[in-house]
């Protein structure tokens, strides 16, 4: 985040609207706030956090707090920040909660703390809770955070140096974006794991598998244990390749069994069907022949009528 311009109205010690050019000191992104005890160097940074957090770099001060004591009751309080991130260009405007004079009749009124984010592409954010968001998924760092690594003041940058490890880390891999190399190694932890978990599997199925193959006494080895696999798996593999061997002759007997059953079902199929015709050939002849003594029945009837 490299800030562009800063106008601060009302705002701690500054008793009028006042801009800062930071685009006119170059585009390094590292400033110097020097000056005098008391110039308003801090006012700067708390205007900064507090256009971007809602907070000022003192935790014993609100943003409330810094309304000038110079401001007459209708001078507006605000702080504006234009600044620059990932090449584009984002303002936020932001009034703390006030004191200021009724526009009808008189006293004053307290004016309600406001927010207003303008987006790279017109959109406009003034939800104080959605500003927050916003802010938070461009810088990746939170009020804390932001004010312990961007902004050197009043010696801050101490407190991040004596944290603790965690708080640290924590903070430098925000900053960074070192999260994702964070999730590539606990994704690189988790496959090894598992590899380990699968290759102690393996192992003891391996194991199990070796100690329950079943040999002829006479080749049975001594030790059938993991440190014999080799010599186990190489005999295992001999034993296989003899049950093969018997397994084919024993299919080749298989076939020539079925070829022989059914060579003989087509024999007795054969059978049965001469039978059949043998007698279909006698039940023909007798009716042959008892038609024949039919006929000659009929014949001497006929020769006897003719007489």
């Amino acid at each position: 985040m490299r800030p562009l311009s800063l106008t601060l109205s009302m705002f701690g010690p500054y008793a009028r609207e006042t801009a800062i050019d930071f685009a006119a000191l170059g585009e390094s992104g590292v400033f110097l706030i020097a000056g005098d005890t008391g110039a308003g160097k801090t006012t700067l940074f708390d205007a900064i956090v507090f256009a971007l957090y809602g907070h000022v770099t003192n935790d014993r001060r609100s943003g409330a707090g810094m309304r000038s004591d110079y401001a007459a009751p209708s001078d507006p309080t605000f702080v504006r920040l234009r600044f620059e991130h990932a090449g584009k260009i984002y303002e936020i405007t932001r009034s703390p909660a006030y004191e200021r004079a009724a526009l009808r009749g008189s006293g004053t009124v307290t004016q309600p703390a406001a927010v207003c984010l303008v987006m790279p592409d017109g959109r406009v954010v003034e939800n104080d809770a959605e500003v927050k968001r916003e802010i938070f998924s461009l810088l990746r760092l939170d009020y804390t955070q932001f004010k312990q690594v961007s902004l050197l003041a009043q010696g801050e940058f101490l407190n991040l140096l004596l944290a603790k490890s965690r708080d640290r880390e924590a903070i430098f891999r925000k900053l960074f974006g070192t999260w994702t190399c964070e999730r590539a190694g606990k994704l690189l932890r988790e496959r090894v794991e598992a590899q380990a978990a699968d290759t102690e599997r393996l192992a003891q199925e391996i194991a199990f598998s070796l100690g329950s193959i079943q040999f002829p006494e006479d080749e049975k080895p001594e030790n059938p244990t993991a440190a014999a696999a080799e010599s186990l798996i190489s005999q295992a593999r001999e034993a296989l390749r003899r049950d093969g061997e018997a397994l084919s002759s024993l299919r080749a007997q298989l076939v020539q069994r079925e070829t022989a059953y059914a060579e003989a079902v087509k024999r007795q199929a054969e059978d049965e069907r001469v039978k059949k015709l043998t007698m279909q050939l006698e039940d023909a002849n007798n009716r042959q022949a008892a038609l024949l003594a039919r006929s000659d029945d009929m014949a001497v009837c006929r020769s006897a009528l003719d007489n």
